[in-house]
């Protein structure tokens, strides 16, 4: 109908839910869970000729540097980012910038973990399409069967996505932090996120999204967010784009403003999912959404907020849906 609802993304559109293992030719293996850098970049050889061991951080240099997609799979173990930041925008420290497409795919996401540890203090995991970088990269990135553990960031405590976009398949998130927005993920105007079989727990934000905050288009199907916590707007989601929810559940999370589960700025969808016992400090204990909201076959019970479950300030539609036992504050 042209107001921008029906162009939401499917997940099954973006690859979902194939996993890369399936699909053929591995290209590295990463098998050191220790952090070191790629010394020549470009030359087909993940990490120092001879010693028969890849990290992440070299596998992901040396795909940065080749034509084309590859392939990382990454060992079982827990992989640790421990090397500071010495030159922002590289992948050679701090956060692992990724450049160019690619597919991660871990051997399962309780058994394959990566995580930030001392000597990379105050950095995330990834940031996927840099913003200062020249030429304009804006992958396409696909990561699947790992946990993103441990990352802290102004914005994005896991993953920021700048430019391109993120598929992240069967996999965790847990115990990041952002002192700013998404304190698991943050994604700018011009990015898009889809997340399939996601847990993401336990994430802070000092400001909005305490598991995640979008600018672009936001796409989450058969994921748990819950125990994420945010300083202001929502307190799993905060959306300022598109955002799509397909049976998911969103609970036990909790904002300081409005949306204790779900905030949106613009278009929402939610569908055949739960929103249960959530908590915000304003409007919306579930639910707050400001522009147009579509709710279908959804639950949006036990929440608490000073209006209730569900808040809205502009047009809301609801089918087949329940909105019970929702506490008011004050």
């Amino acid at each position: 109908d042209g107001d921008g609802l029906n162009d939401l993304e499917d997940p099954d559109c973006l690859g979902l839910p194939f996993m890369p293992d399936e699909r053929g030719t591995v290209d590295f293996v990463v098998d050191q869970t220790s952090d070191s850098i790629d010394p020549d970049p470009g030359n087909g050889t993940c990490g120092h000729a001879g010693q028969f061991s890849c990290s992440l951080r070299a596998a992901i240099m040396e795909s940065n540097a080749l034509p084309g997609r590859q392939t990382i799979r990454i060992n079982s173990g827990t992989h640790l980012l421990s090397i500071p930041e010495t030159v922002v925008d590289s992948a050679a420290g701090g956060d692992i910038d990724i450049l160019d497409d690619v597919i991660l795919v871990g051997e399962g996401a309780e058994v394959t973990t990566l995580r930030i540890v001392g000597g990379s203090p105050g950095a995330r995991i990834f940031e996927i399409g840099v913003d200062d970088y020249w030429p304009d990269p804006s992958p396409h990135v696909v990561i699947g069967r790992v946990t993103l553990a441990d990352g802290s960031a102004v914005d994005g405590g896991a993953v920021k996505v700048s430019k391109g976009t993120l598929v992240l398949a069967e996999s965790n998130l847990s115990n990041n932090e952002a002192i700013g927005r998404g304190g698991a993920i943050q994604s700018a105007e011009n990015a898009s996120v889809a997340l399939h079989r996601v847990d993401i727990v336990g994430n802070t934000a000092g400001s909005d999204g305490g598991a995640i905050a979008s600018s672009g288009a936001l796409s989450i199907s058969q994921s748990s967010l819950s125990g994420n916590t945010s300083g202001a707007l929502g307190g799993a989601v905060a959306s300022e784009g598109t955002l799509s929810v397909i049976s998911s559940a969103i609970h036990n999370n909790e904002a300081t403003q409005a949306g204790g589960g779900v905030r949106s700025g613009w278009l929402a969808q939610i569908r055949n999912s739960t929103i249960s016992e959530n908590v915000s400090g304003a409007d919306g204990g579930g639910v707050a959404a400001a522009t147009r909201i579509e709710i279908e076959s959804s639950t949006i019970a036990d929440n608490d907020g000073i209006s209730g479950g569900l808040a809205h300030t502009g047009v809301a539609t609801l089918r087949n849906s329940i909105v019970a036992r929702n506490g008011v504050q004050g």
